[in-house]
């Protein structure tokens, strides 16, 4: 697979990630699929990007591991059903009977409908065989056709795409913390495994995982990188008001504090 660079410059916003407790599990799909296509548009665009200073503090994915679970299908390419499935579950997908919303994939008999993030439309790929006989850009909500396109450009729907290590790790962390909990209530503990055992069973079984900035801290930091990490050494960075920012941001560590404080 490879890319196809253009020179147009594109604006994009990078969010901050949203504050939560241990428990939660929603989050604003609107503003992961903004991170997810800033980030894809820096490695494989010349783009404006419009961020925050506490964006530029949020713990990402490699930039490498980004852009290794992201590629191109293409017209004609040769295609297993099953092994394109697994991929596309690794890099975040969710495996739906009808595709609605970015981040899913479906698939029916030989047909595989797919909606990365970073398409405003989701994609129809019907094979003839083991070969691609026609990729379509179809309508979300009345399943139509709109065009015919030569290929796909598949993003991450995730921004914490989990290697083989990094989910051993997670799965023995989890594990740990589990058996040495000292909650003693012994409603609490039953969610408390209900939850997060159904958690370690989907990596496991390396399922279709919710939310994964729930696992962050249980990742080596090593394969972490924050936004800043995403730019090269010809990029232009323009700081508005940076006194501001910095007393913004020793607030911000404050409060954040004082909320999560025991």
């Amino acid at each position: 697979y490879y890319y196809r660079r253009t020179q147009v410059p594109c604006q994009y916003f990078f969010p901050k990630k949203e504050d939560f407790f241990y428990n939660s599990i929603a989050r604003s799909l609107d503003s992961s699929n903004d991170q997810i296509k800033a980030l894809w548009a820096m490695i494989h665009k010349s783009p404006i990007i419009i961020t925050t200073a506490e964006a530029c503090l949020d713990k990402l994915v490699t930039k490498d591991n980004f852009d290794l679970n992201s590629f191109i299908i293409e017209f004609s390419d040769i295609i297993e059903i099953g092994e394109l499935s697994k991929r596309l579950i690794k890099s975040g997908y969710e495996n739906v009977p009808t595709v609605e919303g970015k981040g899913q994939f479906s698939v029916r008999g030989g047909i595989i409908d797919i909606f990365p993030p970073i398409s405003e439309n989701p994609y129809r790929i019907e094979l003839f065989g083991d070969e691609i006989d026609s990729i379509r850009i179809f309508d979300p909500i009345s399943q139509r056709s709109i065009e015919n396109v030569e290929y796909v450009e598949v993003s991450p729907a995730i921004q914490n795409v989990l290697d083989g290590e990094d989910r051993n790790r997670v799965i023995e962390s989890l594990e740990k913390e589990l058996n040495e909990t000292k909650i003693k209530d012994s409603e609490i503990l039953r969610k408390l495994n209900e939850k997060f055992g159904n958690l370690i069973g989907k990596l496991k079984d390396k399922l279709y995982v919710k939310n994964t900035d729930l696992l962050i801290p249980y990742i080596n930091e090593n394969n972490l990188n924050s936004l800043l990490d995403y730019i090269d050494t010809e990029t232009l960075v323009f700081v508005d008001e940076p006194r501001r920012i910095e007393e913004g941001i020793a607030e911000k560590y404050k409060d954040f504090k004082t909320r999560f404080a025991d």
